[in-house]
């Protein structure tokens, strides 16, 4: 066994299916990074005593060791900022940038320290100028270079207009106070210099201070601050210079410098892009462009405004004529050309960005496909006399795609269902997807068109299963209906309301669809006489059942469930039952889909909820120690807060919650956590008893079971019905009594009408029973007579 000092031994993977042992180093790097950012002050000083008693007549001892001393600082610390930077890629590659940038500033001080100490050279436009120009190139490459949280359109045009937008009016102001004065100097070579290097300094600190603003990062602001400080000392400087206040020896314009250097190494190397880019998108602004050009824009309108009236202010003091400075007019059509190209740049990704969001607004997010409101307004715009079909799409046997496959793959499905639509109808179609799996498609033509374009439509859903892997297991086919829009209408008669409207198409295809599915599926029907009739049947249900609901005109009935050892009713079930004055009695399978499609199951279940509490406690069944079942719609239990409503409720009635017994279809258990299920969860640790209805009919749920709070499973009706002559039908009954039982669950055998199912039922194991044999639904007074006496009795097993 070897010991490296600093280092570790780690497995590596060679490709091969090899593990070779390699050597990783730690190096310190945080000590050797602060000895190297002390080793270039420590030279410079060293350098700066040595000039000052080689020259001691040439320059200020105290300005020549500060700008050394600076020069040292901007070398060292954009070593070290070039060193964490080398070989990087993707987000840290700006520290190349930037690293080197200081090292090439600092060189440049150090080199015009040189030349003004030896007198070997010009003192500007030099060597230390060129190197000074070669860093803001530097500089600007690694600010544009810079991760972003958001990077929001086009930021690095963005970025570059800001900055030069603010570089532009900043130095326009600039050349109208210190270089147009009446009393200013002379232009010459030296004040020439002095001026590009102010306007350099001008930009660096515009696209520092822009990039600063928009992403709001702390380290990025402090290098925004370091360099907006030295510049401001620098400009300082140069004012009181030129206004004869200082000397121009004086170290008071590096002092900025000494203090910036320093600040901005230790910006950028713990500025960390990896914590500005992660999942966290909750922090990451919808446009991170909007403060930067909200502030540039004020800004530099100000400032415009005051270079302009400066311009306006100074001229009849000028000696020569207003036009006659050239560079004040050219940098206001400069800033007013930026302004307006940067108008324009957010104008147009302004008119982009409401396309976007028309065009989200109108189509379907899963498949691409037009929404149903794009198809509502296609409809609106059909003109009279166009003649146009509406096909309505519903795929059959969907839900057991969902509950089966899981819902990625009825994703998929449904994907290659509108792909297929799109691909094979024709062009001039318009394909949308309208609902979950509900699809729709409006077509220029007559009935004769619409019924060939509804045949390739069964056909297409018909082959997309076999672009979806698994999908042939469960062979998914299509209810197709169509009705005519615009033209004569073939059903619609002349001056009803429905008549020229193309809106009402949408219903008039759903109520031929329905009509094929009731015929068998997998097949199409065209809007006649028939779906004519049975849409008015259903909006009159609706129209009826929306005021019956509101005036409390549905009827509660009650159908007994007895213990099949004793007879004796261990519980009721509440039945809705409505007669209309209009329509008549309807049927519970005609109006509770109906409550069900529409929303109104809601206020249904809550009217039949009270009604049922409000008769049970009123004929006495707690005493009697009777349950009440009310069924609850899988639309209920998302309701907010329906737990606490059937609390209410309970202590309304003064009902002990273990006498409420809640059926629920096993729909609501492919949703585990869900809001059905966490009502039920909720329902069941307040005492009220949970089973579930229909069980065997659905998908999925014997793997539910175990973690959900049911008390109870009801045996279908559609296996009882069959029990005596199929063996199939008996072996599944028993298993799920076996199931049951072994859940310690209570079974209740749905549909029992002889008594040789119920003698069969219970030698299974089942316990409880409920069917005509034992009553159908009755009022509740009926109930409480038969509960004095045991019903019908099956032979013990």
């Amino acid at each position: 066994m070897t010991c490296r000092l600093f280092g570790d031994v780690v497995p590596a993977s060679t490709g091969r299916g090899e593990v070779v042992a390699t050597a990783r180093w730690y190096r310190p790097t945080r000590p050797l990074a602060w000895v190297r950012l002390t080793v270039a002050p420590v030279f410079s000083l060293t350098v700066a005593a040595l000039v000052v008693i080689l020259c001691p007549a040439r320059l200020g001892t105290s300005a020549l060791v500060v700008g050394l001393l600076t020069a040292g600082l901007a070398v060292t610390g954009g070593a070290e900022v070039l060193r964490r930077g080398w070989g990087s890629t993707g987000s840290a590659v700006f520290r190349r940038w930037l690293g080197a940038a200081m090292v090439a500033w600092g060189i440049g001080e150090f080199a015009r320290g040189v030349v003004l100490v030896t007198g070997a050279g010009p003192p500007f436009a030099g060597v230390g100028d060129l190197a000074s120009v070669v860093a803001l190139g530097l500089t600007v490459a690694g600010v544009l270079t810079l991760p972003r949280p958001a990077d929001g359109s086009h930021p690095v045009a963005r970025i570059i207009l800001d900055s030069g937008l603010l570089s532009v009016v900043l130095g326009l102001l600039m050349w109208r106070l210190a270089f147009v004065r009446p009393s200013a100097p002379a232009m010459d070579a030296a004040r020439a210099a002095d001026t590009l290097g102010l306007l350099a300094e001008i930009a660096l600190c515009s696209i520092f201070v822009v990039t600063a603003l928009r992403d709001l990062e702390v380290h990025l602001v402090l290098v925004a601050g370091a360099i907006v400080g030295f510049v401001l000392g620098d400009m300082g400087i140069f004012f009181l210079e030129d206004h004869g206040s200082i000397a121009p020896t004086t170290p008071l314009g590096q002092v900025p410098w000494l203090l910036a250097w320093p600040m901005i190494a230790w910006a950028l190397l713990h500025f960390d892009p990896g914590a500005r880019t992660g999942d966290d998108s909750a922090s990451i602004e919808i446009d991170p462009d909007a403060r930067v050009t909200v502030v540039t824009t004020i800004t530099s309108l100000l400032l415009l405004g005051a270079g302009t009236g400066t311009i306006i202010l100074q001229a009849p003091a000028m000696p020569e004529p207003l036009g006659a400075d050239a560079v004040s007019w050219v940098l206001v059509v400069a800033a007013v050309g930026l302004l307006s190209v940067r108008e324009l740049l957010n104008a147009r990704m302004r008119t982009r960005l409401l396309g976007r969001l028309h065009e989200e607004a109108m189509s379907d997010p899963l498949t691409g496909l037009a929404n149903r409101r794009m198809l509502s307004n296609r409809l609106a715009d059909v003109q009279p006399g166009e003649l146009w079909c509406l096909i309505a799409i519903d795929l059959d046997s969907f839900k057991g795609v969902n509950d089966l496959l899981g819902h990625a793959v009825g994703d998929q499905l449904l994907c290659a269902v509108g792909s297929r639509f799109v691909r094979n109808l024709p062009r001039a179609a318009i394909v949308s997807r309208t609902g979950g799996d509900e699809f729709a498609v409006l077509l220029p033509g007559g009935l004769p068109e619409g019924v060939a374009a509804a045949e390739i439509v069964l056909a297409a859903v018909r082959r997309s299963c076999w672009d979806v892997e698994g999908v042939t297991r469960l062979p998914v086919t299509a209810s197709v209906g169509v009705t005519l829009v615009g033209g004569p209408h073939p059903v619609v008669p002349p001056g009803s309301p429905d008549e020229g409207d193309p809106l009402s198409a949408l219903s008039e295809a759903g109520a031929a669809l329905q009509l094929a599915k009731a015929a068998g599926r997998d097949r199409l029907e065209v809007f006649d006489g028939a779906a004519a009739l049975m849409r008015q049947r259903r909006l009159s249900v609706e129209e009826r059942l929306r005021a019956a609901i509101r005036a409390g005109d549905i009827d509660v009935q009650f159908q007994p469930v007895v213990n099949l050892r004793t007879g004796a009713i261990s519980s009721v079930e509440a039945l809705a039952r409505w007669v209309d004055p209009r329509l008549g009695r309807i049927n519970p399978q005609e109006f509770i889909p109906v409550a069900e499609q529409t929303g109104l199951v809601v206020g249904l279940g809550e009217l039949v909820l009270h009604r049922t509490l409000d008769m049970a406690t009123q004929h006495g069944l707690p005493e009697r120690g009777i349950r009440v079942a009310c069924n609850v719609s899988p639309l209920q239990l998302r309701v907010p807060g329906f737990p606490q409503i059937v609390e209410d409720a309970l202590a309304a009635y003064a009902m002990p919650p273990g006498l409420l017994l809640v059926e629920v279809t096993e729909a609501v258990l492919v949703e585990e956590d869900g809001p059905g299920v966490q009502a039920l969860r909720r329902l069941a640790d307040v005492g009220v008893t949970i089973a579930i209805d229909d069980f065997g009919t659905g998908y999925s749920a014997l793997g539910y079971l175990r973690r959900l709070p049911a008390h109870a499973l009801k045996i279908d009706r559609s296996l009882t019905s069959v029990l005596v002559d199929e063996p199939q039908a008996r072996a599944i009954t028993r298993a799920v009594i076996d199931l049951g039982s072994s859940l310690d669950m209570a079974i209740i055998v749905e549909g029992i009408e002889t008594s040789d199912v119920a003698e069969l039922v219970t030698s299974m194991g089942a316990g409880y029973g409920q069917g005509t044999l034992y009553g159908s639904a009755m009022p509740m007074a009926d109930i409480v007579r038969l509960s004095r006496r045991p019903l019908s009795r099956s032979k013990p097993a």
